[in-house]
């Protein structure tokens, strides 16, 4: 767990590795949201694979979006996959990053946080099996099996700080929160807004059918027959 220093330091210089995919990177939003609140005047990149960086190009609470050409790896017996981490890691290190998030659990992104040379790496813990028997529910085996488990292929030996794993309660009260935030919405409210723009739209649909037919439009066409 990180200590009460960690929470009460000003970090200058942040990392925030999630490099895929698209639904995982949107949902590490809120932490990105969060970052930006409480450090608003650091620097806060962002490692990322190419094809999700223009998700990220203009989002206001990013400062720089880091290309990690993940392709470049595909082929391990080649020299390019190698120049291009050690280009990676230089370029990482330049920075100074004070703190190094790695939100991926993986070899990958836990190598760049300890290459970075940040000084405090804060990632997932390792998967611990002893979590789900102290669940007051039974999980069936193919739940688990696709249930967020850890840091995975030793990456948290990476981190500094390790962020403690969530079991499946910490959602179920999350889910539960959110279907009790629809059943106080005002249904009728609702209601009443989607029919006034679903009228709203048949107005703009009534006006432009009428201009369509209208005198103008008809002397144009008579023009036209006129002309050929």
């Amino acid at each position: 767990m990180p200590s009460d220093d960690l929470r009460s330091r000003d970090f200058r210089k942040i990392l925030l590795i999630k490099l895929s995919a698209v639904g995982d990177v949107v949902h590490t939003f809120p932490v990105l949201n969060k970052l930006r609140r409480r450090y608003p005047a650091a620097r806060l990149d962002w490692l990322v694979t190419p094809g999700i960086a223009e998700l990220l190009q203009h989002n206001p609470a990013i400062s720089n979006v880091i290309e990690f050409a993940r392709d470049e790896r595909s082929a391990p017996w080649r020299l390019a996959p190698f120049v291009a981490a050690a280009r990676l890691v230089a370029q990482l290190r330049a920075v100074e990053y004070d703190l190094v998030i790695d939100l991926q659990g993986q070899l990958r992104s836990g190598f760049f946080a300890f290459t970075s040379g940040a000084p405090v790496r804060l990632g997932f813990d390792k998967p611990r099996a002893a979590i789900w028997k102290t669940l007051a529910r039974k999980i069936p085996d193919e739940a688990r099996k696709h249930a967020w488990q850890g840091a995975r292929e030793g990456s948290w030996l990476a981190y500094t700080d390790r962020l403690a794993l969530p079991t499946i309660d910490a959602f179920l009260a999350s889910q539960k929160k959110i279907e009790q935030t629809i059943l106080a919405t005002d249904i009728s409210a609702l209601t009443a807004a989607a029919n006034a723009a679903l009228a709203e739209a048949d107005n703009v649909r009534s006006s432009a059918r009428a201009l369509a037919a209208g005198p103008e439009r008809r002397r144009a066409r008579s023009l036209l027959t006129l002309s050929f």
